[in-house]
Order: structure tokens, then sequence, then C-alpha cells
């Protein structure tokens, strides 16, 4: 007799798998994900996750949050129904005329508007001095987004980010400029406003975040 498939429902929770979206939207194959998890969970595992035939194990489940940069919430597709959680928690720090840059001694609560939604894990950086680039003044609060996928926003028209040369952080404006040899290749300006070419592991490499908005007085 073939054993009885359970599926968790009850009137409170309504189970129906992970969110297979979320992983696509990080690029990745199934193949690529289980290499990520170092053999905590099978191929066959994350597909039946994601087709909601097993309940997923609360370990699991943690992982699979850390390797996509996500919520447990997320990935079973709730709704966040609080005013405040911590999507809305900034960690802030300061950059200044050196690139310097250290964490604030305390968080801040912010409710985002719309052009924020599509971010993943958000900080606030006041400018302590001006940035030509940015045309900012000093006292301007940055809020970077600083997911580890943002490197897939970069496109052709260009972004700017935060990039790193060692010790030292500095906003840049970067583009993705292929060539016919080379697709993944991009443009940015260096720490000596200097166009420099890399390919997708280097500007990985440089790569702190996406500036999302600069804010006067924040």
């Amino acid at each position: 007799m073939a054993k009885e498939k359970f599926v968790f429902n009850n009137p409170y929770v309504d189970y129906s798998g992970i969110d297979k979206e979320i992983r696509l939207s990080r690029n990745l194959t199934l193949d690529e994900t289980v290499k990520r998890c170092y053999g905590a969970l099978t191929k066959k595992t994350l597909i039946s996750y994601e087709q909601g035939q097993t309940d997923a194990k609360a370990s699991n489940l943690m992982l699979l949050s850390y390797v996509y940069d996500t919520s447990i919430d997320a990935l079973l597709k709730r709704k966040n129904k609080y005013a405040i959680g911590e999507s809305n928690m900034i960690s802030r720090f300061q950059l200044d005329s050196y690139g310097k840059y250290r964490k604030s001694p305390q968080n801040e609560n912010f409710v985002f508007d719309s052009n924020l939604n599509d971010s993943k894990k958000l900080v606030a950086i006041d400018l302590l001095s001006d940035s030509i680039l940015l045309k900012m003044p000093k006292g301007t609060t940055l809020i970077v987004d600083m997911n580890l996928f943002v490197i897939s926003q970069i496109n052709e028209d260009g972004v700017f980010a935060l990039l790193r040369d060692k010790e030292f952080h500095y906003p840049s404006i970067v583009r993705l400029t292929p060539t016919s040899r080379r697709k993944n290749t991009y443009t940015y300006l260096d720490k000596n406003m200097m166009p420099t070419q890399t390919d997708k592991d280097g500007i990985d490499t440089l790569l702190i975040g996406i500036i999302k908005k600069a804010v006067k007085d924040f």
C-alpha cells in the first residue's frame, strides 16, 4: 500500500512550499543552489520543497534564506503584516573624505517608499565630506542596497554604486559594457575618477552595493 503524502494544512497556516521565484530572481539553477548548500540538501529535496510536496525543515529554511539572502517569511510566501519589521531596519554608517567607512553606534527604523521595495539589505551611509561625483554635499545620506545579488542590477545605462579598493570606499558609476568577445564586461570609475574595465568577477570583488537614493537632512 502506497504511503499517503502528508501536506501540512490547517485553518491558520497555508503551506504551499517555498517560493521558486526567489531562486530564479537570483539567477540560480537547482544544481547551483544545492552546491551552495554544501550537500545539506539534495536536488530532489529542493524540488519537493518548491512543489509543496514536502514540509521544509527549519534548518534547511534557515540555510536557503542565507543562500538566497531573503527572509524565511518570503521563502514561505508569507506576507509581512507588520508596519515595521526587519526590512525596515537600517544600519547606519559614515564615509569620510579619506574613504574610511565605519559603523555608527545605533540602528534606526524607517518606512520606505515604493522605489526601494526591490531592495533586500539596506544601510544608510552619511557622507562626512562633499561628493563631486554624486554632486551631493557633506551631510547627505546614501541609501545603499548591499544585497549579495545587486550585481544583476547593473545594466548598460549604468548605476551609482559603492565600491571598495582595499580599505578605501568610494561612490562610482558602473556600466555593463559588453563586447563581441566578452559579454560580461563592466566599466567603472576608479578612486582617481579614471574609467577602468573589468570582468564579472572583478566588479563583484569591488562592489559593496547599489546606491538607491541620496537624501539630505535624512
